[in-house]
């Protein structure tokens, strides 16, 4: 089984690029079987669902699919309407949140994932994580979705939730896929601008510590905008975001497929 990952899209800020058709032209070139696209796709939720249902056409591969904070920003005097949000993505066939894709010995689960400031500085209090603002900058989360009124509480909802769905597997072979950080290594260098801070707000070490205790062997995510695999206890570790057009780095081609190539990895399962 052929599968590619690739994750940020944000197609709404990247419109300038064929960034769905490059995309899906992409996986029908390396003839997979699956797209696993670990969220932030845009910041309308129409917008989103439209482009993961024309990349399964265009691509003629299975698309799967996990909501990134942006895919879930509410507009700004509606912070409220997070959770609806969620739970339509949550009816989509292609939304790992609200069904697990069982494949032979392979089960791929997942969900959004989120903060508990455990990859923040401990040279930060909590009461100074809560505020989710430093030197100015704001985290827009806080401004967009009403599930930051309790991170931590949030976060440890959406760990039971995926150990549940884990624990349900005995003798499968787990892809986990959220749009949060599993583990430090994905998390940026403390020493780029506030990142010591900001970093508490890209996901969980409890997550990492979760698939250890399972036979997860796929972990998937994004939202940090780098790129970067590497395997550690028995986990093939994947953070494949293809980022902001601002981003794109020159080095890595001039046109949306160059990034594409850069940005996706294509997996034999």
């Amino acid at each position: 089984m052929k599968v590619v990952l690739l994750s940020d899209l944000h197609v709404d800020i990247n419109r300038e690029y064929p960034v769905v058709k490059d995309f899906s032209q992409f996986v029908k070139d390396q003839g997979a079987h699956l797209a696993v696209i670990a969220g932030d796709v845009s910041e309308k939720q129409q917008e989103t669902l439209d482009a993961l249902e024309e990349i399964q056409q265009q691509s003629g591969a299975r698309v799967l699919f996990v909501p990134g904070n942006h895919d879930l920003w509410a507009p700004k005097d509606q912070p409220d309407l997070t959770p609806a949000l969620y739970d339509r993505y949550c009816q989509d066939e292609h939304c790992l949140c609200g069904r697990d894709a069982v494949l032979g010995d392979w089960v791929f689960l997942g969900d959004v994932g989120w903060y508990d400031y455990s990859f923040g500085s401990g040279r930060y209090s909590l009461e100074e994580f809560e505020k989710m603002s430093l030197a100015g900058r704001t985290w827009q989360d806080s401004l967009r979705n009403v599930w930051t009124r309790d991170n931590l509480g949030r976060s440890q909802w959406m760990l039971s939730r995926l150990e549940a769905r884990m624990a349900a597997y005995p003798g499968k072979r787990l892809a986990v896929v959220t749009h949060m950080l599993p583990v430090k290594d994905f998390t940026v260098p403390a020493e780029q601008g506030n990142w010591s801070y900001f970093n508490a707000f890209l996901g969980t070490r409890k997550l990492g510590e979760l698939y250890r205790r399972y036979p997860v062997e796929l972990a998937v995510c994004g939202h940090v905008h780098y790129r970067r695999s590497f395997d550690r206890d028995g986990i093939h570790w994947a953070c494949r975001c293809l980022n902001y057009h601002t981003e794109w780095r020159p080095q890595d081609g001039e046109t949306c497929r160059e990034q594409i190539e850069k940005a996706a990895e294509v997996l034999e399962l």
